[in-house]
């Protein structure tokens, strides 16, 4: 098989795709579960229309579209009809489920004019109302709904020309949004040869077969999705299966009906993907389910849980899941998707260490596993070939075995900047920060978190991971939805809330003019959610009693919230530092306790039949028995 990094641009390496294998292409179940069929030589065909009708409409290459479109096949078609074009795609999931477009248009907007873009491509079958309230922005110059994108020019260009030819490795493929999970949206900007490097280095760690068969339910507007799992399939020339990620959270088995069905070999999830799946999919929907030809099951987009990994497969095995097959990997937008991944066929390496001298002093030493103190982190592998990688304290210097520091990477995926005025950070030798913090570990990477996710204490830093995988075994915590983030003291003070500028006191030297937003002592949050008839006072109990016997203290608050209350980015990941201005706003409000919403009930149902009864006085009058 052609490796991708021989072709000179995606849309070459489509048609490649096409020449070698015409049958090939990509499925697609929507969110009813209805499938879909493009084969790649249609793909070519419809983005090369799409291409005639951006060039018919004017601009010049280097333009930036917003996609503000379903992750379907029509995404696809304009995305690479974009590259062809060489206009700048930027995917976006502005639009969330049941929410009409003329609430998203003010947020599309905002982040059109963050990221200069000034073509705006629409969702079909929009109303006359919502296409004006669009136009209404005048930052977009140009304005086409998905639907007229996908018809013929009036002039379009002889296919035999491959307008493509002349796109390099280092011309600017498109733009990524980052996920917004730890702080404002930004745009990474990424080349063809960074994805073309990125996706090669996959494809030979995974060892690509003629075979193989993607089958992903990840949204295609996230790095993990566009890069890892659409352009690394299209670039392989593999058949791939893609579920609509509405309809995996509705129906999560449908994601290994679909490995079954198509026999799918490499498939990738989030690690909240994993655990959903595990919790929700239904014993009697998974009869005559058989999954023994997946090889590969990465795991990435958050920290890795290795609770949730046996789980999955202990569950799994007993429909023909092989063991070993699923892959921690590492990455960022910043170096397109990929950074690090594990060993094949290789069980998970759980690296068990002491809480304390890891919170205490930075040192990641090792601790006996049923050890009080002992907390076990997940190995995402060595760098890939491509990749160097190097943890650094925070002078900048490298720090040695075992010892946690901030992760810098350097190599052919890096990104070239960002769209807008935020410096990516390169240094002189081309070597950027990730943010995250972690440790070396004979060879292997082991990620704790974000750096600006880390809690201070004041004698000890708490990565709100290690937390969050304790709490979110508990009884009547949802899966995956335990937020657990610090508050600086100078900001509760002055939190809108009473009871919460009151926890500011909690901590000594919390005046405003003594601490900076940036340094000294927190507050520890957590946030979870929960079911309706959960005892949330009792969970609450539980809660507290677990964080006091892992950290010696209890925390400064608890918040029990409803179903879907935590904010997540487009990859489902729970946006910590907006957990954390929700809060401050007092907009993180908790559950009430079952009695208390009882009561409420009540109240409420006083209140309507008392509303009723003076309406059937009014149409009957009065009346004496």
């Amino acid at each position: 098989m052609q490796a991708p990094i021989d072709n000179a641009n995606i849309p070459a390496a489509l048609a490649h795709a096409a020449q070698q294998w015409p049958e090939r292409g990509v499925h697609f179940y929507d969110d009813a579960g209805i499938k879909n069929f493009i084969t790649y030589p249609q793909l070519l065909a419809t983005a090369s229309r799409v291409a005639d009708r951006l060039e018919e409409m004017g601009g010049a290459p280097g333009d930036r579209l917003l996609m503000a479109i379903p992750g379907d096949l029509n995404f696809i078609s304009v995305f690479i009809g974009a590259l062809m074009a060489r206009r700048l795609p930027v995917p976006l999931s502005a639009t969330r489920e049941g929410v009409p477009f003329s609430q998203s248009i003010e947020s599309i907007s905002r982040i059109g004019q963050r990221l200069g873009a000034n073509w705006l491509i629409l969702p079909p079958d929009l109303d006359s109302a919502a296409v004006a309230l669009a136009e209404s922005e005048d930052q977009f110059e140009h304005i086409a709904p998905v639907d007229w994108l996908l018809k013929a020019s009036k002039h379009p260009q002889d296919e035999s020309q491959q307008r493509w030819a002349d796109i390099q490795h280092n011309d600017v493929a498109y733009i990524q949004c980052t996920s917004g999970a730890t702080g404002p949206l930004k745009g990474v900007m990424l080349t063809h040869g960074n994805i073309l490097s990125n996706v090669t280095d996959i494809g030979n760690h995974l060892k690509v077969q003629p075979d193989d068969v993607g089958v992903s339910w990840l949204p295609l507007a996230g790095d993990m999705g566009l890069v890892g799992v659409l352009l690394f399939s299209l670039c392989w020339g593999l058949p791939l299966v893609l579920i609509d990620p509405s309809r995996f959270l509705k129906v999560p088995q449908e994601w290994l009906w679909a490995i079954h069905n198509h026999q799918g070999t490499l498939s990738p999830a989030s690690d909240f993907g994993f655990h959903y799946c595990t919790r929700r999919a239904r014993r009697s929907d998974l009869e005559g389910l058989d999954l023994s030809s997946w090889r590969v099951a990465m795991n990435g987009s958050e920290v890795v849980q290795a609770i949730h990994m046996s789980t999955f497969e202990r569950r799994f095995s007993k429909h023909g899941m092989r063991q070993n097959i699923i892959v921690p990997v590492y990455g960022l937008a910043e170096a397109t998707v990929a950074v690090t991944f594990g060993a094949l066929d290789n069980p998970l390496k759980l690296d068990h260490i002491d809480r304390n001298k890891l919170e205490l002093h930075g040192v990641a030493a090792t601790s006996p596993p049923d050890a009080h103190n002992a907390v076990g982190i997940t190995s995402v592998g060595t760098p890939l070939p491509s990749v160097n990688l190097e943890l650094r304290d925070m002078q900048g210097k490298p720090v040695g075995e075992r010892t946690v520091g901030e992760l810098f990477v350097q190599g052919p995926s890096v990104s070239v900047g960002y769209g807008h005025d935020d410096q990516l950070g390169l240094d002189a030798d081309g070597w950027i920060t990730t943010g995250d913090l972690g440790y070396i570990a004979d060879g292997d990477l082991y990620v704790l978190g974000r750096r600006s996710e880390a809690i201070n204490l004041g004698s000890r830093t708490v990565h709100p991971a290690t937390l969050e995988t304790v709490l979110g075994g508990i009884d009547g915590v949802r899966p995956g939805a335990v937020a657990v983030f610090g508050v600086h003291t100078a900001a509760a003070a002055a939190a809108k809330h009473d009871a919460i500028s009151r926890l500011a006191q909690q901590l000594p030297n919390q005046s405003a003019s003594s601490q900076s937003l940036e340094h000294g002592p927190e507050l520890l949050i957590v946030a979870a959610e929960t079911s309706e008839g959960i005892d949330t006072e009792r969970l609450r109990e539980i809660i507290l009693h677990a964080v006091e016997r892992l950290l010696g203290t209890p925390p400064h608050d608890i918040r029990i919230l409803p179903p879907r209350t935590l904010p997540r980015s487009q990859s489902g990941r729970i946006r910590h530092f907006k957990c954390r201005a929700l809060y401050l706003d007092a907009r993180l409000e908790p559950r009430k306790p079952r009695q208390q919403t009882i009561n409420a009930l009540t109240e409420r149902a006083r209140g309507v039949f008392a509303q009723l009864g003076k309406g059937i006085r009014g149409i009957f009058g009065n009346t004496k028995s």
